[in-house]
Parts: structure tokens; C-alpha cells; sequence
């Protein structure tokens, strides 16, 4: 999926589910070896979300699921489009020069950052 309004954003869910009152549901699995809901595994299940409400003709639940290795399902609260908007513009600023890349402190994100030599 993917859309350019409100703005570009791509991707593809690993499930979805619809309830009973005809409602989607996203969620997505997690193969790594830490067994706890990241901040990133939010953003990027609200990013699915968003991705539903502009292409699919059906409401999108406010929560997801990530499903941990171990087998534990975990409902998570979803951002909503504002927030992921900002996210995105944030992301923007950074990688155009406008913002100062800062150190989140968490070591896991860094090791993966291809932006971490600006910190």
C-alpha cells in the first residue's frame, strides 16, 4: 500500500483483521530476540493505520497488536494521523539539514540509525 496524501507514506501490514462490527484491526509480528514492544513497533503499526484509513473503505481500530517471538500478543494504543504527521516532518527536518539529529539514548535504535554519525 501507499499513499502521497497527507503524506508519502508506504508499506504492508502483516495482518489485518476486521471484527465483528466490521472494523480493522492491524497487527504485526516481531522475529527478534527481545521480547518487549519497542516505541518503533507503535510508530510503525500506526503507519499501517494511517495507510488504511486513506485506502480502504472500512473504519481502522485506534489499537493493534504486535506478536512477540515468544508467542505473547500485545495490544497497543495507535497514534493517530496528527501525530504520525509530525513524526514524519520531524524525519524530514533531520535528514534536509533543518534539525539537529539528537541521541535518543537507546542503544538498539542507534546501532541501525544510518543518520547516527550526525549525533
Amino acid at each position: 500500500m501507499n499513499i502521497n496524501q497527507p503524506i508519502p507514506l508506504c508499506g504492508t501490514p502483516d495482518v489485518i483483521w476486521i471484527n465483528q462490527q466490521g472494523v480493522l484491526i492491524v497487527g504485526d509480528y516481531k522475529s527478534r530476540t527481545s521480547c518487549k514492544v519497542q516505541e518503533s513497533d507503535i510508530i510503525q503499526l500506526s503507519v499501517y493505520r494511517v495507510l488504511l484509513e486513506h485506502t480502504q473503505c472500512k473504519p481502522v481500530a485506534r489499537i493493534g497488536y504486535v506478536h512477540l517471538k515468544n508467542g505473547r500478543r500485545v495490544r497497543v494504543k495507535l497514534l493517530d494521523e496528527k501525530t504520525v504527521i509530525s513524526l514524519y516532518d520531524q524525519y524530514q527536518s533531520i535528514i534536509h539539514g533543518r534539525r539537529a539529529a539528537r541521541c535518543t539514548g537507546k542503544s538498539g535504535y542507534c546501532r541501525h540509525c544510518s543518520y547516527s554519525e550526525r549525533c
